[in-house]
């Protein structure tokens, strides 16, 4: 990997080619945080973490009224709101993060509120173009509720940038996150 780095290649965690050559596992702590470790044939790893260690968990049951002739209301629900939830991706060369407030529905559909204080960390280069948003607030039945920073590595020796989207994800009862390059 070194060796591969003073080429001034870019290692396979960072390498948009190479993306689906890496080796995926999850462990989930009793604390609340879900760590996601891929790592690739150079050696080269990215780790993705959902922390929930510092965010407010409010959990509430609600009751959704069907639209039943007559105004009856049947069925329940329940939901979980989480504040600030900290969504965070780690390669060789690049950290990012930023939190994020959502509600996962059990037997509806989840939304994410808000997204927000972006932050990146780039060894051997700069970021630029930063953009966090919340471009899909509420699942549907084909997609999950999504927010996505999106920033460019750029190298200082000028020898490549790459783009990277740092997704959230919330669907069903769960949240997942992503890095992706190209």
């Amino acid at each position: 990997l070194i060796e591969k780095i003073k080429a001034g290649e870019l290692p396979d965690s960072d390498n948009p080619e190479k993306k689906d050559t890496g080796i995926t596992s999850e462990v989930e702590s009793s604390d609340g945080m879900k760590i996601q470790k891929t790592t690739f044939p150079d050696g080269s790893v990215i780790q993705s973490t959902i922390d929930l260690t510092n965010a407010k968990i409010k959990e509430e049951h609600v009751i959704t009224p069907n639209d039943v002739s007559g105004g009856y209301a049947s069925g329940g629900t329940g939901y979980r709101t989480f504040t600030n939830a900290t969504v965070r991706e780690e390669t060789s060369f690049v950290k990012a993060r930023f939190f994020a407030d959502y509600t996962l529905v059990q037997g509806g559909y989840s939304y994410i509120s808000d997204a927000y204080d972006p932050y990146i960390d780039i060894i051997g280069g700069y970021s630029s173009g930063e953009n966090l948003v919340v471009d899909q607030p509420k699942q549907t039945d084909s997609r999950p509720a999504r927010a996505t920073l999106t920033f460019t590595w750029v190298k200082i020796n000028g020898y490549f940038s790459s783009t990277y989207k740092l997704f959230l994800y919330v669907h069903n009862s769960s949240a997942s996150s992503q890095l992706q390059t190209y």
